[in-house]
């Protein structure tokens, strides 16, 4: 929760919505238990799951 607060202070965006996003990703990795994630979530978990963390900041900055 700490690191969304942190984020929630760069982007329009509540705290409390960004940790249930990222619970659902969770849910879909396995970590967590089963959540109502939405198809968008599944699809790019699945798209994205194998991407380093270098990777991704690189997606990330092009957009």
């Amino acid at each position: 929760m700490e690191f969304c607060r942190e984020i929630e202070k760069e982007i329009n965006l509540d705290a409390g919505n960004i940790s249930a996003k990222v619970s659902n990703y969770k849910s879909v990795a396995g970590i967590n238990n089963s959540s109502n994630a939405s198809r968008d979530t599944k699809e790019n978990y699945s798209k994205y799951k194998d991407y380093s963390m270098k990777e991704i900041e690189e997606l990330i900055r092009k957009v």
